[in-house]
Formats: structure tokens, C-alpha cells, sequence
């Protein structure tokens, strides 16, 4: 009692400070873009403008900061690529080759999705797994939110083709290809994925999550 250790916290991480400064970055390019935009409608303001032509411009300036924001973040996103990233995740030796006790479930959550982009991308990403030779250490799910039961209807019948290629079967070799439809459709897609993690997850050690539109080479 009565005694006071000063406490010093420990420094951020190297990668802290690098995403602290990138976010001021996108901050400050977006403003930037928002102000000029602001500035070329008021260099062509008229000479009383009314409370329409103000709501008008601040929506305008709005739309544009968001067009900008992605424009900025895919500037920054090609200047990554091109100069490389300091931070980025990397592998800390060569890669080895998967355990055969280590399973891997790929999950692909859809929603009302065009069911030929979907089930071609999978089939693609499920053909270059299995090129590699380590197709029975991956489970294929997809996980559909689809409201319209004509659409569940043909979502079944591309599962059912997208199984009969990869030749699934409980106990011959092939890959392994689900399909859930959920009927408590909470949280939308992050509600999809936490509910295949509640009732599946324990069965895996690692998992992959794609988009509808995704495709994955095996390597």
C-alpha cells in the first residue's frame, strides 16, 4: 500500500503502425477528393442557392467520397502489389505437405446466387485440388441462404452433378461435396458461416471460406 510502479505498455507492433498510418492515408485522400468535389460545385455555385441545390451538392459530394474511397483503396491495394508488403503474412519456411490427420473444410456461402457461376468456380477449385493428389484431406460445403425454393430445386440438382463428378461416396477416395440449406436465415452471410462453425466446426482443422463467385487453385 502506498507503493506506485509506473507502468509502461508495451510498443504496438511494426504492422500496428503500418495500418494506422495506411487508414490516415485512405482518410486523407478520400477528404481530399470530397473537398475538391465540393469546391468545383460551389466555383459553379448560383448566386442564391437554395436549400435544394445545398441537399443536392451534399448528396452529390457524399457519392462522390464514396467512389473515392474505392478508387483510393484499389490505388493503394496496386502500390502493395507493386512494391511489395513488409507485413503481409509469409510462410516462415518452404511449405510441407498437410498432415493426414489435418482436415480442411472449403465454405461457400450463397444467397440467390447465379447457380452456373457458382457450381463452375467450385468445380474448378475442386479439380485443381484434387490434381494435387490431396483431395481426401478437403470437404466441399456449400452453405445456401436461397429464399426462392425453384432456385433451392436447381441448387440441388447442380449439387448432385458437381458430387457424381468428383466422384463422392462415403467410403471410396473422392471428394467430399455437402450442401445445406438453412432455414433460420440470421446474420446473413456471418450468420451462415458461424452456424457451419457451431454444428461442423469441430470436425476440422482449418477452414477456407469463398465467395460465391471464388475459385482456388490447389497448390
Amino acid at each position: 500500500p502506498g507503493l506506485h510502479f509506473p507502468f509502461k505498455a508495451p510498443p504496438a507492433p511494426a504492422w500496428q503502425a503500418a495500418a494506422r498510418r495506411r487508414r490516415r492515408t485512405l482518410l486523407v485522400l478520400v477528404g481530399a477528393l470530397a473537398v475538391l468535389a465540393l469546391a468545383v460545385q460551389l466555383a459553379h455555385a448560383p448566386v442564391a442557392p437554395g436549400a435544394a441545390w445545398w441537399a443536392y451538392k451534399a448528396l452529390l459530394v457524399l457519392l462522390f467520397a464514396w467512389v473515392g474511397a474505392g478508387f483510393v483503396t484499389a490505388m493503394m491495394g496496386a502500390w502493395v502489389m507493386w512494391r511489395g508488403d513488409p507485413h503481409a503474412l509469409q510462410l516462415a519456411g518452404p511449405p510441407r505437405a498437410i498432415h493426414r490427420d489435418a482436415r480442411t473444410a472449403v465454405v461457400m456461402p450463397i444467397c440467390n446466387e447465379d447457380i452456373a457461376t457458382v457450381f463452375a468456380g467450385l468445380r474448378a477449385t475442386c479439380e485443381s485440388v484434387a490434381a494435387t493428389g490431396a483431395l481426401s484431406l478437403f470437404d466441399f460445403y456449400v452453405l445456401s441462404d436461397s429464399a426462392d425454393p425453384a432456385l433451392r430445386a436447381a441448387e440441388l440438382q447442380a449439387w448432385e452433378r458437381l458430387r457424381q463428378m468428383m466422384g463422392d461416396h462415403p467410403v471410396l477416395a473422392g471428394g467430399r461435396v455437402f450442401y445445406r440449406w438453412r432455414r433460420r436465415r440470421t446474420k446473413r452471410k456471418a450468420g451462415n458461416v458461424a452456424d457451419f462453425c457451431r454444428r461442423w466446426g469441430r470436425r476440422y482443422r482449418y477452414m477456407v471460406v469463398l465467395d460465391a463467385d471464388s475459385t482456388m487453385r490447389g497448390d
